[in-house]
């Protein structure tokens, strides 16, 4: 039997058997060897043997000396994947010279001698080191493991201790009905339940909305994936095209506009990721809702616009939940020894409360007899810090503990799941099938590998080790992901073990093993990224690739690859990708290709002979031709549109395939399907491009059935958008109907039957799905609906979930019994009435209901005599009901009455809608009554008597009457203007629409603008705007010359977008530079007309109001002007480096005064976005007292947060060692009380502007105190604190830098420099010295002066090095004096960008066209805040009436 791959010894233990094929005379690989080549093979297996049985062992057994034992054995395992991939290359042929046997048999002497010689040496060392004495670990954990019972379900144990939070969410989200869109969010440490509690809010109340989305986030996001994620949940129907994907946050916003829709984000870590993220969700005014999720204060106050109202804080469960959380995982009662259950209490204790922690390691004991000694292990294993100190190091050490105590069979196989980005979903049918393709399952007795694997992945996710997020109606995992703390741990060990190395775009310089047998290159949407220089790719056995399509390394050089999974991302509408060279791939057993675009695959696949999945999930031009010599093809997965090649009946091994169209697609190809006599999953597809080859195809298919006897799912649904793991189909835009009912009986082994609505509609119940006795899914949709039918349906045992869609009400209601649908817990009934009742005691096991019915035929069916009281064990109840607007009010009221009287009511979602349902159909009343009338010849289930109930038409619902009307009216009008818009799916032209909204008396309804509209690059009012609209045939009392407009813009802002102007502007006394613009863009109407509707109702972000403006112009971010404590602010940021490591914050208030803050980041942001969260809120901690801010308590703020940083270093170190090397420049200015405090640590400066002398000239003074080793001083103050060290200052590279390393002398963070254990091997080699830190060499110790504002003082620049690199302290001041003080910052960030491009002999325009990364090259990221000092304001101690905070940039 296979012996599977193992995460500590690799595939040594299947090597015997190996060898001892490729030595068999009988046996099939098709390689005759010569007798020398025997001999040598036999001699290496005797002494591979010789190992093994003397001398092999697991390294988690050792308890001393564990490093020893574990570099023994990993030599032994790096040896083993060699020769292992050596007699692979033997086997295929793939040496030096395949057809020259001499060559050959030389090639295989000499390699076997060297792995010989390995072996020996292993040996030796063996005998060496002592090993065989070694101590072994007590086997506690060993024993036998009993069955864990399930986690996941609607019952879940997961949920203790949420009630009240929950409740609290429901009502902020959906108690009080206001119609402005609100965003609440939950902050909680790792681990503590967020995205549990997130997940159960999302599934009480998401059928409240219209739309919605459940988004995961990351630390390092990928916003193209984040985005698409949220496309694709709020429009399921249709896939993002190449043009959409390109513009993804427009056609988000364009999807959402007039709709109430609910979003969650979960994971939030960064406030820039909120930032775009709100961009795509408008506020239409329609009771949206959004809900977000992160560990980080500051983000929370962020997403919430910095109201606390609706953040919750939620913190660890109490003593009692979690012990309740803790025994829930044991299958019977565990506290039966007095002594054992004090010893569990301690276990539950130490756990702090968390359930991330708690879940792990009562899985852990109850995957074990769990004896008293095995829980005193662990009770001894584990230390008191998750409680008393919470941290990421404390749950990491859970974690670890849990992970050492795995079974073998299950540490591969989690360490798999390191390959995957960290909010990645991941759908088990394809993870099982890469296990299987790696050689970590092995088939079991009476169990099919397929079966192995899945049973392993559900021990995962009962063991809370992963996360499900897809569940079926039978309680099955569909999809899981992988909680970011456990995904770092099994990241860190897959590293440690050499098993699997993750890279993503930012660390393409990372250390990697000589050999790196599986690579996952995580790139997402950095366009600039490259593999490592030093990689050697051939050893690869496993990977995946996310990123451009230019940044794939060469396939060809990964030679033994098994495991192969592209997901590529083009900007043109279609790419050309050569994939004939996998031929060469002789290993390849799994290969999926994901991309944006169409991809044009030019490719010859018959020499994958091992080939056994083969999944494209993206549009293609053409499937290969020769896929159909592949023989031991098992899964193809096609897109549902495809039209697969002649012939796919050749292969006869496929065991799954989908997607199958039946329309594009031969009659003879249908009919080959015939021989694929081992299929057990079937996925069909209806394409509507030539509907007339379905009728015969679809005879075809009756008769392809009845062959297909090891059948167990058939699914039939619409070509285009699906979700093909969940089944969620798209609808049709137009039926395409075949009944299926006079059939032949497909298998008896169906396990799942889904013929969606539209497709197949069946004229009666087929009497063969009596028979299916293993039925577990049924999703059909029937013309009518008996009571025979239904004794059909109840009698089936093995049914778990049933969707009926019934055309026609039947005449008397139909009884569910109180026998029957013994196992039902989904059923869903879509009919034009409720036309069912329940008996007491009917469906006793149903969880969900979901029902859709018309209003008008409540009078015949009355909704209480449905009788649903009687599903007694049902959780949630959904019902939509069609044209209910007028007696919406009454069908909630009796609904809720109905469930009132249960002792646990369900959760209740009822939705009530202006169309009617007609089958599967949302269609309106007209509509339906045609339908009805061509196929029956009667409306009367419709009923005749109906208050003239609207239909959608667009995003609004319109009259029937009215809509056919101005759809007349619209076919008549000219649009010689060019001007046009939107009005439901149409384009019309805006006399049009202004007539059609005149007829209706508002406009409210059918366009709901934004608050701004965009006008060459402006910003401009809404409401000013419509009026000036209203207003542009009236004469305005004055005119003022362009001239004088753009001066009056000057003054506020920037004139550069500002093009094209008038020869005049009508300007009514006293106007904004907004109004100025809006009134511009009203002279030039034709022009805004397209601009304006055009892009469909998608804004731009860039706010405008006044002098207080705020825009971004591609990498630039700016504040124009605003007022604070001390006068008034500008500010202004560029962006150079790939992710911006510059952050800053101003805060003014009444009783701290103005707060200014520039923080410049180096080696990465993560210390200067650390102190812009903190450094304010310790200093006005420390300066709440009557002293007010001091010297000392912006020294002691200081202090407090580089010791929280470090202590963040610390916690973070084991996972992320690059943190250590992260460190930050902070530059703090406070105006308090008349008195200006500057401090600073490294190079950036605050420069004051003060008028001087007779003639009041400008003059700059430098405030801060430098702490760079340029500067003699500095170096004088380090050789006197290191005098033994003469390398303390080298000079290098043209400048001075401190160890040869940094050029500042005090920075918060760079631990690497201030604490001995953080140089070490773990970092990068550049960053390491040589001689070990007796000291630390940077100080945290800020240079702090304090300066009695005075009159002649009147501005002071705050600003990053990358200003002063370009612009002298003379020249800023200079700029900033000559213009006025709104865009100032601005203005100083662009002259040092014009310069910085004039020293490239470049324009400023081709430096703007630069990505950011690349720009770094050319500038550094620039930070400027100018301070305008009012000193009148400041004597008479007058206050800002609002306080002012600012952390920016917010949108970078």
């Amino acid at each position: 039997m296979e012996v599977p791959v193992s995460v500590s010894l690799g595939v040594v233990r299947s090597l015997p058997a190996k060898l001892e094929r490729l030595l068999s005379p009988v046996a099939d690989h098709g390689l005759r060897l010569r007798g020398g080549e025997q001999k040598k093979i036999l001699l290496l297996k005797d002494n591979l043997q010789e190992l093994m049985d003397k001398y092999l062992m697991e390294p988690s057994e050792v308890e001393a000396p564990v490093a020893t034992a574990r570099c023994w054995v990993k030599e032994v395992r790096e040896l083993s994947y060699d020769i292992d991939d050596f007699l692979d290359e033997l086997v295929h042929g793939h040496h030096a010279d395949p057809k020259n046997l001499r060559s050959r048999s030389r090639w295989v002497a000499d390699e076997c001698s060297q792995f010989r010689a390995r072996l020996r040496d292993a040996i030796q060392r063996h005998k060496t080191y002592n090993l065989d004495r070694c101590k072994k670990r007590p086997s506690s954990l060993a024993s036998e493991e009993l069955p864990l019972p399930p986690l996941y379900g609607l019952a879940t144990g997961r949920l203790v201790g949420i009630d009240n939070s929950m409740q609290k969410l429901q009502e902020w989200l959906t108690g009080d009905g206001e119609r402005k869109l609100r965003v609440v969010s939950i902050v909680g440490l790792g681990g503590v339940g967020k995205t549990t509690l997130a997940k159960e809010l999302y599934r009480k109340i998401e059928t409240q909305f219209e739309c919605g989305a459940f988004a995961r986030t990351s630390h390092k996001p990928d916003m193209r994936n984040l985005l698409s994620s949220i496309l694709l949940q709020v429009r399921p129907e249709r896939p993002p095209d190449a043009s959409e994907s390109r513009n993804l946050i427009d056609t988000i916003r364009a999807h959402l506009q007039h709709k109430k829709y609910f979003i969650i984000i979960d994971d939030l870590w960064a406030s820039s990721t909120w930032d775009i993220v709100c961009r795509a969700l408008p506020d239409d005014k329609c009771c949206s809702r959004v809900l977000t999720t992160t560990e980080i204060d500051v983000v929370a106050q962020r997403c919430c616009g910095h109201n606390s109202e609706y953040i919750l804080q939620m913190g660890p469960l109490r003593d009692d939940e979690s012990r309740k959380l803790f025994f829930s995982r044991f299958p019977d009662d565990q506290s039966n020894s007095c002594e054992q259950s004090e010893v569990l209490l301690e276990i539950i204790r130490k756990c702090g409360g968390f359930p991330l922690a708690t879940v792990t390691i009562s899985s852990l004991l109850a995957r074990q007899h769990s004896g008293i000694e095995q829980c005193n292990y662990i009770r001894r294993s584990l230390s008191s810090k998750l409680r008393t100190n919470p941290s990421m190091e404390a749950m990491k050490q859970v974690l670890d503990l849990c992970y050492n105590n795995f079974p073998d069979r299950l540490k591969a196989c989690m360490l798999y799941l390191s390959t995957y980005k960290e909010d990645h979903i991941i759908w088990k049918d394809d993870l099982v099938k890469q296990w299987i393709a790696e050689g970590l399952i092995c088939a079991k007795e009476g169990n099919s590998m397929e079966e192995v694997a899945s049973a392993y992945l559900d021990e995962l996710v009962n063991g809370g080790m992963i996360q499900p997020v897809d569940i079926n109606y039978s309680g099955e995992v569909l999809s899981c992901t992988v909680h970011y703390m456990i995904l770092n741990l099994i990241r860190y060990k897959s590293i440690e073990e050499n098993f699997l190395t993750a890279i993503d775009g930012s660390q393409t310089n990372i250390r990697l093993a000589d050999k790196v047998r599986r690579l996952s290159l995580l790139f997402g949407d950095a366009d600039d990224a490259e593999p490592p220089a030093n990689l050697r790719l051939s050893q690869v056995r496993s990977l995946v690739f996310y990123g451009f399509f230019k940044s794939l390394p060469s396939i060809v050089e990964f030679r033994h690859v098994r495991v192969l999974i592209l997901n590529l991302w083009g900007d043109q509408d279609s790419i050309s990708f050569d994939l004939t060279t996998l031929c060469n791939l002789f290993q390849l057993k799994y290969l999926e290709i994901f991309c944006n675009v169409t991809l044009n695959l030019q490719t010859e696949m018959q020499g994958l002979q091992y080939l056994e999945t083969l999944k494209i999930s993206s549009r293609v031009s053409e499937v290969p031709q020769d896929i159909v010599h592949l023989p031991g093809l098992l899964h193809l997965s096609v897109p549902g549109d495809t039209n697969l090649p002649n012939g796919i009946g050749h292969l006869a091994t496929l065991q799954t395939l989908g997607c199958f169209d039946l329309i594009n697609n031969s009659a003879e190809n249908v009919l080959s399907l015939c021989e694929l006599t081992n299929l057990w999953d079937l996925r069909l597809t209806c394409s509507e491009s030539q509907p007339d080859n379905l009728k015969k195809n679809m005879e075809q298919l009756g008769l392809v059935l009845s062959k297909l006897r090891n059948l167990k799912a058939l699914t039939l649904l619409p070509a285009g958008s699906y979700n093909e793991n969940t089944m969620e189909a798209s609808a049709s835009s137009s039926d395409i109907s075949y009944d299926l009912s006079n059939a032949s009986s497909p298998s008896a082994l169906l396990e799942k039957l889904e013929l969606v609505p539209r497709i197949c509609i069946l004229s009666v119940l087929p009497e063969w799905i009596g028979k299916l006795h293993l039925l577990s899914i049924l999703k059909i949709e029937v013309m009518g609906l008996s009571g025979g039918d239904i004794g059909i349906l109840q009698a089936l045992p093995a049914l778990a979930a049933l969707s009926l869609y019934v055309r026609t009400a039947p005449a008397e209601r139909i009884i569910f019994r109180g026998k029957g649908f013994p196992v039902l817990m989904h059923f869903v009934l879509i009919c034009s009435a409720l036309c069912v009742a329940f008996e007491e005691g009917a469906m006793p096991n149903v969880r969900r209901l979901k029902v859709g019915f018309n209003a008008n035929t409540m009078g015949k069916y009355i909704i209480a005599e449905a009788d649903l009281q009687n599903l007694t064990c049902l959780q949630v109840f959904s019902a939509k009901i069609g044209g209910a607007e007028a007696d919406e009010f009454s069908i909630k009221s009796a609904l809720y009455d109905i469930f009132r009287q249960n002792t646990n009511p369900p959760i209740i979602n009822i939705q009530c809608v202006g169309w009617v349902f007609y089958g599967d159909k949302e269609i309106s009343t007209t509509s339906a009554m045609q339908q009805i009338a061509e196929e029956q010849g009667s409306t009367e289930d419709i009923g005749t008597h109906l208050q003239a109930p609207a239909f959608s038409c667009g995003d609004i619902e319109i009259s029937t009457a009215l809509a056919t009307r101005q759809t007349a009216e619209v076919r008549s009008t000219s649009t010689q203007d060019g001007c046009w818009v939107f009005y439901g799916d149409k384009e019309i032209s805006t006399t049009s629409a202004t007539q059609c909204i005149a007829e209706e008396g508002s406009t409210e309804d059918i366009i709901t603008l934004p608050s701004s509209i965009y006008y060459d690059n402006q910003e401009i009012s809404t409401a000013s705007a419509t009026q000036q609209t209203a207003e542009e045939r009236s004469t305005s009392t004055e005119e003022i010359s362009t001239t004088s407009a753009t001066q009056r813009i000057a003054e506020e802002g920037s004139t550069e977008d500002i093009i094209n102007l008038p020869s005049s502007i009508p300007y009514d006394k006293e106007i904004s530079t907004a109004s100025a613009t809006q009134q511009i863009a009203h002279r030039h109407r034709s022009m805004l007309g397209p601009l304006l509707w055009g892009c469909g109702g998608v804004w731009p972000t860039t706010k405008k109001t006044g002098s207080n403006s705020e825009g971004r112009d591609g990498f630039l971010w700016w504040r124009g002007l605003a007022r604070c404590d001390a006068g008034h602010v500008s500010v202004a940021v560029a962006q150079a480096n790939t992710v911006l490591e510059d952050q800053c914050r101003l805060e003014s208030s009444k009783l701290l005064g103005t707060f200014v803050g520039v923080f410049d980041g180096h080696g990465g942001s993560e210390a200067a976005r650390f102190v812009c969260d903190h450094l304010f809120q310790l200093l006005r901690k420390g300066s709440s007292g009557p002293q007010g801010v001091t010297v000392d308590a912006i020294r002691k703020a200081f202090l407090d947060t580089e010791e929280g940083f470090l202590e963040e270093v610390s916690q973070t170190w084991s996972m992320k060692p690059s943190i250590a090397t992260v460190g930050t420049c902070c530059l703090v200015g406070v105006v308090h009380r008349g008195t200006l405090f500057v401090a600073n640590l490294g190079n950036s400066r605050a420069v004051l502007g003060k008028k001087m002398g007779p003639t009041w000239q400008i003059a700059a003074e430098q405030l801060s105190g430098e702490h760079h080793a340029s500067q003699e001083a500095v170096r004088r103050e380090l050789m006197a604190l290191h005098p033994d060290d003469p390398q303390i200052v080298v000079f290098k590279h043209g400048v001075w830098r401190v160890k040869g390393l940094i050029q500042i002398s005090r920075s918060i963070g760079d631990a690497y420099l201030k604490q001995a254990k953080y140089n070490s091997e773990r970092i990068y080699s550049k960053f390491r010295i040589s001689q070990p830190l007796s000291r630390p060499i940077l100080s945290a110790e800020p240079s702090i002066t304090s300066h009695k504002l005075q009159p002649c003082d009147r501005f002071v620049i705050f600003a990053s090095d990358g200003l002063y690199e370009h612009l002298t302290n003379q020249e800023a001041v200079e700029i900033v004096d000559s213009h006025q003080p709104a865009g100032s910052a601005t203005r100083l960030v662009k002259a040092a960008l014009q310069k910085a491009a004039r020293k490239r002999a470049m324009r400023y325009s081709d430096l703007k066209k630069i990505g950011r990364g690349v720009r770094r090259h050319f500038h550094d990221d620039i930070t400027a805040i100018v301070l305008f000092i009012n000193d009148g304001q400041l004597a008479k101690g007058a206050r800002q009436e609002q306080p002012l905070s600012i952390i920016c940039p917010p949108n970078f």
